[in-house]
């Protein structure tokens, strides 16, 4: 293409390597998007997080010159914590204005949680606990994560830094 916009991303991705996979996962992630707006269990919504949050991570690394498969592990899970943190906050606007619900269908059976619940909503007993089980997932995730925020020098470690305490904060805050 010969917009420059266009230009200038190709020179960056080619400047610092970045993996074309990165934008093809956010692409299939865009069209899951438009058409999935269910998630059989926990493995079905941290694939959805694999292409959709995972990606953005991964290019801010290959930005800093940070391409080891520990950090990108370590990304991932902080990535995967953030996107499931805003779906948590965010339950009562995705099934109102687009109809998703990224609660894992099988934890909401366990908990006795059903769409009509999401629909009206009520925070129940059931929900709360639904909502902890998910808190618990995502304070595994920032665990995992945390070590990149202290590998990372300078500015950028310190920003990782922050949005894991920040996340943290988010957490202590739902579970409430």
């Amino acid at each position: 293409p010969t917009d420059r916009i266009f230009t200038a991303m190709g020179d960056g991705i080619e400047q610092y390597r970045i993996p074309d996979r990165l934008f093809n996962d956010q692409l299939a992630a865009f069209r899951q998007d438009v058409s999935k707006t269910r998630y059989t269990d926990e493995s079905d919504v941290l694939d959805y997080c694999r292409r959709s949050a995972n990606p953005v991570g991964q290019a801010m690394l290959c930005l800093v010159g940070e391409t080891a498969s520990e950090q990108f592990q370590q990304s991932d899970a902080i990535c995967s914590a953030l996107q499931l943190i805003n779906f948590l906050q965010d339950i009562s606007q995705d099934y109102h204005e687009s109809g998703r619900i990224y609660l894992p269908q099988d934890e909401m059976q366990r908990f006795g949680v059903t769409e009509k619940q999401l629909a009206s909503s009520e925070t129940t007993t059931e929900l709360k606990a639904l909502i902890n089980c998910q808190l618990d997932r995502i304070e595994k995730l920032l665990k995992q994560g945390e070590p990149l925020g202290k590998h990372l020098n300078g500015r950028f470690g310190l920003e990782i830094r922050m949005i894991i305490a920040g996340a943290w904060k988010v957490t202590e805050k739902l579970r409430n």
